[in-house]
């Protein structure tokens, strides 16, 4: 005789050729357990909600790329109608990808610690605020510190 657990499907138990699916010798003499309930259908994979969200996601991808392409290629309007040089213009540049870069770093934590929806809707708000105050910058210090501030916020729309 052998234990419930170990023996195959079609291995006799007590003798008289009953199997461990039912019979009178089937486990021990147990009748076998009725079948268990049908189980409701899973909803379907890509639901209205995830398309949402991904669409969601492709248009701030697509936003933080823009954004940077686009500030390439006005650097020299923007340094004309500032009156800056070619130096101080290229830090424009360079303080929105550094500060996103290293934003990426701990964007992971801030999506688990803040949950990924608050964080990344707050990441995306600040990204946006801080794009359209961009042009209203009085001077070059102002600029760059805007420019700063939407590094570290685009960091999370790059991330996605």
């Amino acid at each position: 005789m052998c234990v419930p657990f170990f023996c195959r499907a079609s291995a006799p138990v007590g003798g008289a050729g009953h199997d461990v699916a039912g019979g009178p010798g089937a486990l021990g003499g147990h009748p076998a357990p009725a079948a268990a309930p049908a189980k409701p259908a899973a909803p379907a994979a890509f639901g209205l909600r995830i398309v949402v969200g991904l669409v969601g996601v492709l248009l701030a991808v697509l936003c933080a790329g823009l954004n940077e392409m686009v500030t390439k290629m006005a650097l020299a309007d923007i340094r004309g109608g500032m009156h800056i040089g070619a130096d101080e213009g290229a830090w424009l540049v360079a303080l929105y990808s550094a500060t996103s870069v290293s934003a990426m770093a701990f964007a992971p934590w801030c999506s688990v610690t803040f949950s990924l929806r608050r964080f990344t809707l707050c990441a995306i708000g600040a990204f946006a605020v801080l794009g359209l105050l961009c042009p209203f910058a009085p001077n070059l210090e102002s600029l760059m510190l805007l420019r700063t501030l939407q590094g570290l916020a685009g960091a999370r729309c790059r991330r996605c």
